[in-house]
């Protein structure tokens, strides 16, 4: 089921006892429940993600400080993101509107198309799919260079705080 919010559209997700709710901004995962049991400390859909919980880390998590590195040869300044620390946090797709790419009752697979900027002058297209099952919850993620050149990433490409979650 779709419906607006403060975080964009909510798609939900049912299997088998599981349910999970994914917004579009930042691609996250708000809330996920195993049978009556809240799995995550989510938040609502008026709401923005709180410490940016769920939400997709790219094309880095964590901070780069003084939000510099060097990439063959190349210098690259990112925006600093949390002036108070000096740092570029998160990566620069976590508070963007993410699209569906492919809906099902158990799974959606958000996508997001980042275009090169000043501080990481590659493109890339980006796709995560959560799904649910009796399993648990999982999240697939994939990152397309549709550049012409090697990209600088990190090597995690996550979902704050969430890779796969099963109920204990």
């Amino acid at each position: 089921s779709v419906a607006p919010a403060r975080s964009g559209t909510q798609w939900t997700i049912e299997s088998e006892g599981h349910r999970a709710v994914v917004a579009e901004v930042g691609g996250v995962l708000r809330t996920y429940r195993a049978g009556e049991r809240e799995v995550l400390d989510g938040f609502g859909p008026d709401e923005i993600s709180p410490a940016c919980a769920g939400q997709i880390l790219a094309p880095w998590p964590n901070r780069i400080r003084d939000g510099q590195f060097t990439f063959q040869g190349h210098q690259q300044q990112l925006a600093l993101t949390e002036p108070d620390r000096h740092v570029a946090i998160h990566g620069l797709v976590n508070w963007v509107r993410w699209h569906a790419v492919e809906e099902a009752a158990d799974a959606v697979t958000l996508g997001y198309d980042l275009p090169p900027q000043v501080g990481y002058p590659w493109s890339l297209s980006l796709r995560t799919r959560w799904s649910v099952s009796g399993d648990g919850l999982a999240c697939t993620q994939e990152v397309t260079n549709t550049g012409d050149a090697v990209f600088a990433r990190d090597a995690t490409f996550w979902a704050k705080s969430v890779s796969r979650l099963k109920e204990s």
